[in-house]
């Protein structure tokens, strides 16, 4: 048996999710996954994937 730590976020609003953490996320992302520990998984529109791990306030990801 495996556990599935990865939930579906189809229903969610990144927008109200980010609500809190625009300072640190400026820019518009979009919501591709989100943990079992409420950190996030966005990305830029340009391309880029980031995680906002909410336990230390930090965005952490690809640059390019």
């Amino acid at each position: 048996m495996t556990m599935d730590y990865i939930f579906d976020v189809a229903h969610l609003s990144v927008e109200r999710l980010l609500e809190n953490w625009r300072w640190l996320c400026p820019e518009p992302f979009v919501l591709l996954a989100r943990n079992v520990f409420g950190n996030l998984f966005l990305q830029k529109e340009s391309g880029p994937v980031f995680k906002l791990d909410v336990s230390v306030g930090q965005l952490a990801g690809s640059q390019a």
